[in-house]
């Protein structure tokens, strides 16, 4: 039986990610706080670009306290080669410092337990990870479990919790990997993942084991350094080390030009969800600007395999008809929309998937 996982904003925020319509207050408190680093002079950049995007509210409106439209905002003015009075020069260094702010603010959020000096993953992802185990160890020997998790998310509290609890994972950047390792698919990038200036197209994630191999002291919680971690490494085909922002891909409909960096991982995240027997998504709303999951849905899920549950858990009931939008009418039965919260909610998946 394959369960395939879709992570969203809501299930990194009981680890301490803000979700999209805190994510600006949040980087804003750090700026003040003076905990952003080296990287002042990004977050001033993307709020004089709030500042200057205001002018165009009498016009049309866009959100601006969601990171989710700013960056997408940013990354059309890119597109079109218009944004305010910047030139092009002054619009790639935006994109850059909105990069920048997203990756310090999720470091600075993000903060890992400890115990005996060693990191464990947060709640609840320790529980999940706990019933995921409890799956493998009763599971029928005629219909073994495997998953897979396809997320949005920039942050690493999956990527780190797995590793922490020993399960291995692929990234599956490479075209034509073959392994037996769990796919951990990000579709929208990583803030561990840096791109090779001398190789281009190369993309290298740094190693999760060696950050939770790290001898921590003792205390309650621990931030990740994710920008030295990363700055830390080195392409393995050409040996240089990684600079500049991590790779990361806005949440709009033109994906256009990522896709020779993490198409591998599109193509992979399509052939899962043609393979699945349950589907779940946590915390993901399916914004309507990021149409390229209803049709990666819908090109992926064409296929002969009997889709058992399609799960959808998210607070927001408004969630709820934009995925029925999506799903056919063939499955309207295996469609179950849960009310709640990821913490709450893990009980109810081992019932279901242990059924």
């Amino acid at each position: 039986m394959k369960t395939v996982f879709i992570f969203g904003a809501g299930a990194s925020k009981d680890g301490g990610a803000p979700l999209v319509d805190e994510f600006l207050d949040k980087a804003r408190r750090l700026r003040v706080l003076q905990k952003v680093g080296d990287d002042a002079q990004a977050f001033d950049d993307v709020f004089k670009a709030i500042a200057q995007l205001r002018t165009v509210h009498d016009k049309s409106y866009l959100n601006l306290n969601n990171i989710e439209d700013l960056f997408a905002a940013i990354e059309t003015g890119l597109l079109i080669r218009k944004f305010s009075n910047r030139n092009i020069e002054e619009i790639e260094q935006l994109r850059a410092s909105i990069i920048k702010l997203i990756t310090r603010t999720l470091e600075q959020s993000v903060k890992f337990p400890t115990q005996s000096g060693k990191l464990i993953p947060p709640s609840p992802y320790i529980d999940f990870i706990t019933a995921l185990d409890h799956l493998k160890a009763s599971e029928p020997v005629t219909d073994r479990h495997s998953f897979v998790f396809i997320t949005f998310n920039y942050d690493l509290i999956l990527d780190l919790s797995l590793t922490l609890a020993g399960y291995n994972y692929n990234y599956y950047l490479e075209d034509m990997l073959v392994t037996t390792q769990i796919p951990l698919l990000k579709l929208h990038g990583s803030v561990s993942w840096g791109a090779c200036q001398k190789c281009k197209a190369t993309i290298v994630p740094f190693d999760m084991k060696r950050v939770s191999a790290s001898p921590f002291s003792s205390t309650n919680e621990l931030i990740i350094p994710i920008i030295d971690y990363l700055a830390q490494t080195e392409c393995p085909t050409c040996n240089q080390l990684l600079v500049g922002p991590p790779v990361l891909v806005p949440p709009t409909w033109n994906k256009i030009e990522y896709q020779s960096h993490i198409n591998n991982v599109w193509r992979k995240a399509a052939k899962e969800l043609e393979q699945a027997d349950n589907i779940i998504t946590i915390g993901y709303s399916m914004p309507k600007m990021d149409a390229f999951f209803h049709y990666l849905y819908a090109l992926g899920s064409e296929s002969e395999t009997k889709l058992q549950h399609f799960i959808v858990i998210n607070p927001d009931k408004s969630v709820e008809g934009r995925f029925r939008e999506i799903v056919g009418p063939g499955i309207d039965k295996q469609f179950q929309f849960v009310s709640g919260y990821f913490a709450n909610s893990i009980s109810y998946l081992s019932g279901v998937l242990g059924s």
